[in-house]
């Protein structure tokens, strides 16, 4: 009679762990095939393509299926980056040029709401210098780079930033590194090498 009694009380604690832990709205086994996975980015290859002191890249914001933790686990539908073409990753794609690069961005928001993307832009700069893409439409950015220095580029897109105007729902993984290194050197294979 123990026995049973500590079995059920333990399978009703694993229970609601698993329910505290996995929100439902985003936490589903999906099918194969309803949507892209998304690939973890190990930031060791730039992004786009540089030359002649230009880089010019083609992004897309689209809507994937991330498995944190297995290819084979549980997965979160959420929004993603990617270049034109390849598939969606988090973070996002490496952007890593020399300082002083001209830099030519295509942003393709493919999600059904407008995405407001930040860091886009000279380093440093205005912080509030965003860029509105609504839903299905393209928007085409120029500038060059600041600073060399290790900086992020975001987005949001679900209308519902949390209180420190970051992401927090489906767009919660819309980012990805912009990495400047200083004029005559050589950047390294690696985020941080």
């Amino acid at each position: 009679m123990r026995r049973a009694t500590f079995l059920r009380v333990v399978c009703s604690c694993s229970a609601l762990v698993v329910l505290v832990a996995t929100p439902t709205q985003l936490l589903a086994q999906s099918p194969p095939g309803t949507s892209p996975a998304i690939q973890a980015n190990s930031n060791r290859l730039p992004a786009g393509k540089l030359e002649n002191g230009i880089l010019t890249l083609h992004l897309e914001l689209r809507r994937g299926d991330w498995y944190p933790e297995a290819d084979t686990g549980p997965s979160m539908k959420v929004y993603a980056f990617g270049e034109e073409g390849k598939a969606l990753q988090v973070p996002g794609p490496l952007l890593r040029v020399p300082e002083g690069t001209e830099i030519r961005v295509t942003l393709h928001n493919l999600l059904a709401s407008t995405a407001v993307v930040h860091g886009l832009h000279q380093h440093p700069g205005d912080a509030k210098a965003v860029v509105e893409v609504p839903a299905q439409e393209t928007r085409e950015l120029q500038f060059t780079t600041g600073a060399a220095g290790t900086y992020q580029y975001y987005a949001s897109a679900s209308g519902a930033p949390g209180d420190s105007g970051r992401p927090i729902r489906e767009d919660s993984q819309l980012a990805g590194a912009f990495v400047v290194d200083p004029r005559g050197t050589t950047s390294q294979t690696g985020f941080l090498c």
